[in-house]
């Protein structure tokens, strides 16, 4: 696009289809998409013209020059509605978006900013226009939150939901490993055990405790060894199904095969196959290959076969105890002539 002058000012039509282009003492438009062919030449000016800009609308074009004029174009004709003369050449000049103030440069170094006067009709529509709501815009977005509430009004707070913990968070999302490390970070046995029978119902502690490193295997040892013995949680860590380690002597016999004979936990305890699996069952059954190769493990596993072996001997003495006790029982009720309730 050749303007035949040096081009002082280039301008973007709304739409990009269009250019503005200004030098010397006039302005050529050019057609962007057709190839750049100029459709239109004008030229109100005597001297060169320096800027150019459009209004806030987009509708008028405004063109300052060194002859001290201002000129208003329509976009659509480009024919001259408005002229304003300033007393020094022009180098620039600039429009507010709501078309109210009109800022011009010229070469004297003065800065002259005309206003608008903005009348009354115009006010009114203006107000009426920012009172109306339009769906999809950002006052329509915050509207009333800045309501005040009045003295009478009802205050319904909203129901805010639980903040899940970062097990629950890893459970809702079926990471049951990471879920698993968390509970046994927080040290609490109540969350710990509420966790595994969590991951028992969803068919997950397989995945919570396998592949586990050594520095990850270690809290759940450490777990193991604490409460394995306490009443309180020996149902999950033991026997969670009926029959799965129906004696102290299944658990004694569970923990020796694997510490001195490394074999796997469902060749000493048949009912396993037939059970849900438990805790101290798929930890023995999942590290039975890899004890020797860490010291802290193996520390782990002998304090865990230390504490079976002490309930194994405690359960033996309470059968003896309680054999010895159902023997006085049946020779006091037979020395009466009472019928034993055992043999009812």
């Amino acid at each position: 696009m050749d303007h035949g002058e040096p081009v002082t000012q280039v301008l973007l039509l709304p739409g990009g289809g269009t250019m503005l282009t200004a030098g010397g003492n006039y302005v050529r438009l050019w057609d962007v998409v057709g190839g750049g062919r100029c459709l239109h030449t004008f030229s109100n000016h005597q001297k060169l013209i320096t800027t150019m800009c459009l209004d806030g609308t987009g509708t008028r074009l405004l063109t300052g020059s060194l002859d001290g004029l201002v000129k208003v174009y329509e976009v659509s004709t480009f024919g001259v509605t408005h002229t304003m003369r300033y007393d020094a050449p022009i180098l620039s000049m600039a429009i507010s978006p709501d078309n109210s103030r009109l800022i011009v440069g010229c070469t004297d170094d003065t800065l002259t900013i005309k206003q608008r006067m903005v009348k009354v009709s115009e006010l009114v529509t203006e107000r009426k226009s920012a009172r109306l709501l339009r769906g999809g815009t950002y006052r329509y977005f915050l509207r009333g939150q800045s309501t005040a509430a009045a003295v009478d009004d009802i205050r319904i707070n909203k129901d805010r939901k639980p903040k899940l913990q970062a097990y629950d968070q890893s459970l809702k999302h079926f990471q049951y490993a990471d879920a698993l490390d968390t509970a046994l970070a927080s040290h609490d046995p109540i969350v710990i055990s509420s966790l595994l029978e969590e991951l028992i119902a969803r068919d997950g502690l397989l995945i919570a405790t396998g592949g586990r490193t050594e520095e990850s295997l270690e809290p759940l040892l450490a777990f193991l060894v604490k409460y394995v013995a306490e009443p309180r949680f020996a149902s999950l860590l033991l026997d969670v199904a009926n029959g799965m380690w129906s004696s102290a002597h299944a658990r004694s016999c569970a923990c020796v095969a694997l510490l001195q004979r490394g074999a796997p936990l469902q060749r000493c305890v048949a009912p396993c196959s037939r059970a849900l699996p438990c805790l101290l069952a798929v930890v023995v059954d999942q590290y039975a290959s890899v004890l020797g190769a860490s010291a802290t493990v193996d520390a782990l596993f002998m304090r865990l076969h230390g504490t079976l072996m002490r309930e194994a001997r405690m359960g033996k003495e309470l059968l003896g105890l309680q054999g010895a006790l159902d023997l006085l029982m049946a020779a006091s009720t037979t020395g009466s002539g009472e019928v034993p309730l055992t043999a009812a």
